[in-house]
């Protein structure tokens, strides 16, 4: 069981790394705003958001607080990703490793 965990391990490792690649710009520059947001509604200065602000003609701070309220969709795939190693580290049989693997990559990609 230790080998088949750890190729269950790899199959949902290869399938959400090719899911976050193909995405990769964009979930770079959604969490590059998301701490320009977070720290403009901390109060701190930050001129990252100003660009997009004035293209969509609302403030900075109203960005901010449109980009703060949207799902993180990289922690949603870690925990996607983590739930599915909990499972497979319970798991007792192989047909059990199988149907976890194709639950997780069956699974619509939160992005």
């Amino acid at each position: 069981m230790p080998v088949l965990r750890l190729a269950a391990r790899d199959k949902i490792d290869l399938h959400l790394s090719e899911q976050a690649q193909h995405r990769a710009h964009r979930e770079l520059a959604h969490a590059a705003k998301r701490v320009a947001a977070q720290q403009l509604l901390a109060g701190e200065p930050n001129t990252d958001l100003d660009f997009e602000a004035s293209l969509r003609g609302i403030t900075p701070l109203e960005l901010a607080q449109v980009i703060v309220s949207k799902p993180n969709t990289l922690m949603q795939r870690e925990n996607q990703r983590q739930a599915a190693f909990a499972e497979i580290a319970a798991a007792t049989l192989p047909a059990q490793l199988d149907a976890i693997v194709e639950a997780t990559l069956q699974r619509n990609d939160p992005t």
